[in-house]
């Protein structure tokens, strides 16, 4: 069975950005809430970097500006979150 490699468009620097104003959220609270370092995020975010940003990021984005999503989201992440060492 083949496998298939998708393709997809992802979001610029530019966009993210305007993502995150949008939501009113800060570059460490997205990368808390997607669980990633923050470094990663702002890399995301340079748009000299090559690294693209997931698919993940622009759906993730998409499903926060729904009614109640980032309550869910908060709630769902401050209890998967251990507190490190």
């Amino acid at each position: 069975m083949a496998t298939r490699k998708y393709e997809y468009l992802r979001m610029t620097p530019v966009e993210l950005q305007d993502e995150l104003e949008a939501l009113e959220l800060s570059i460490g609270q997205f990368a808390r809430l997607y669980g990633v370092r923050r470094d990663l995020v702002i890399r995301w975010l340079d748009p000299t970097d090559t690294r693209v940003t997931p698919h993940a990021v622009s759906i993730m984005c998409s499903l926060l500006h729904l009614p109640g999503a980032m309550d869910i989201a908060l709630e769902i992440t401050n209890e998967a979150i251990e507190d490190a060492p």
